[in-house]
């Protein structure tokens, strides 16, 4: 608009000018009437205002912006430590509490926004869920985000959580062969074995627990047959 009546609409780029001329030593003031919008912008005009010197104006420059607007919304149910969102898959913004929180990069109008965790609190553990996440900005800041983070993970005392305590063994103590047992407590001499040996010497008292132990060993058979070898008595 020039000198409050004079209107004019642009519908792209490029050179302009008004319909009605001006009489040369006559002023002229070109202001922005209305902004453009799909998408929301800002235009500033910079040289509109001056006075005809016997030549026509060119000078004036109309430069428009596209709005940029802000992505934000509530977080509720916090508890842990360490929850961070992220938009658009690179603003990454870190919530220490409960309340309204906005990210630092606007978004310019019309464009997408997809807003998720990041990572999860902790200490202690919790899972927070994003509604109302995604959408396209329409020449407003959002602010209707939700961030629910539900309540932390149940634990026992001493933080075990579910597991459950050592069950006991009820299985019975594996008893000690009976025939075993005999071999080991007496060894009788076997007529004609020609193997007895004395418990008073030293020499005999080594073969004596010698035997002992590999008697158990070489001489267990099954019930019922004939045993053959030397049996010694050991000493009380």
């Amino acid at each position: 608009q020039n000198n409050g009546t004079d209107d004019l609409a642009i519908d792209e780029d490029g050179v302009f000018t008004f319909e009605t001329p001006i009489e040369d030593q006559e002023s002229y003031e070109v202001t922005v009437d209305s902004r453009p919008s799909e998408p929301s912008q800002t235009c500033a005009v910079t040289g509109g205002t001056g006075t005809i010197d016997a030549a026509d104006v060119t000078t004036i420059e109309v430069v428009c912006q596209t709005d940029s607007f802000s992505v934000g919304g509530t977080v509720s149910g916090l508890e842990g430590s360490g929850l961070a969102l992220r938009n658009n898959g690179a603003d990454d913004l870190a919530i220490y509490e409960d309340g309204s929180f906005t990210f630092e990069t606007s978004l310019e109008d019309h464009t997408s926004y997809d807003v998720t965790v990041l990572t999860q609190p902790s200490n202690p553990s919790q899972t927070c869920a994003v509604t109302s996440g995604t959408g396209t900005i329409d020449a407003a800041d959002v602010t209707t985000v939700d961030v629910s983070c539900e309540p932390p993970e149940e634990q026992d005392g001493n933080g075990a959580g579910d597991e459950k305590p050592d069950e006991p063994n009820d299985e019975p103590a594996e008893e000690e062969d009976d025939e075993y047992v005999e071999e080991k407590a007496i060894i009788d001499d076997e007529p004609g074995c020609g193997c007895s040996t004395s418990a008073s010497s030293p020499g005999a008292a080594g073969l004596t627990w010698l035997l002992v132990v590999l008697i158990p060993f070489f001489a267990r058979r099954p019930r019922g047959v004939a045993r053959r070898g030397c049996r010694t008595q050991l000493p009380s």
